[in-house]
């Protein structure tokens, strides 16, 4: 920011807040009259601030949807990591690591994955993907 806009920005800001900070008693037109006597074009200044107001979010909702991209990148270069890692395993492995995983979860959690024999060994498969990705959040 050039020194010479800066300058002017404050100028701006001390004018705005010496005029509000006496303007309890006034109307509307009469602040806006003062600020005009004190160099602020109030209706330029406005704009200003309604479009600085509006690329502020504009620039938050981006940073919100960013956010949320490089989040399911991840997840998904996690699932695909895990999927390679299980891949290799057999039934009997797969039970074996669900067991170890939820044995650590408490009674309740246990008791859920108690009877997993009756279920295909691809779904196990998921169940123990889905499982890792719920311990590594």
């Amino acid at each position: 920011m050039s020194q010479e806009k800066e300058n002017k920005d404050l100028t701006f800001l001390k004018s705005v807040f010496s005029s509000l900070g006496r303007s309890q008693d006034q109307t509307v037109d009469e602040v806006k009259n003062e600020l005009k006597d004190h160099g602020v074009d109030v209706d330029a200044a406005m704009e200003r601030l309604q479009s600085k107001v509006k690329e502020s979010s504009a620039l938050a909702k981006k940073q919100g949807l960013d956010d949320v991209r490089e989040k399911r990148l991840r997840e998904t270069a996690e699932i695909s990591t895990l999927k390679e890692r299980y891949a290799i395993l057999n039934r009997e492995e797969i039970l074996g690591e669900i067991h170890n995983l939820v044995s650590g979860m408490g009674a309740q959690v246990a008791l859920s994955f108690r009877d997993l024999d009756s279920n295909e060994t691809e779904d196990l498969r998921s169940m123990l993907i889905d499982i890792q990705l719920l311990l590594n959040k």
